[in-house]
């Protein structure tokens, strides 16, 4: 999972080698971390309530049946 990640982001950046790294390129890195974290947030945020529903929905569906 983590090699995954670390080659999607070498894939975003360009082909980087983890030696020759220099403080601009961690600075790089740091950026894309935060601006993913930002839009895994917005997402919950956004879809949260939705799913929420989707859950309570579901749990009065299953508790009407048995």
């Amino acid at each position: 999972m983590l090699n995954e990640l670390m080659n999607f982001v070498q894939s975003l950046t360009g082909r980087i080698s983890l030696r020759d790294e220099s403080g601009q390129a961690l600075v790089e890195y740091g950026l894309l971390v935060g601006l993913i974290a930002v839009a895994c947030i917005a997402a919950l945020v956004i879809l949260g309530p939705q799913i929420a529903n989707l859950f309570t929905q579901v749990s009065n569906a299953i508790a009407g049946i048995a």
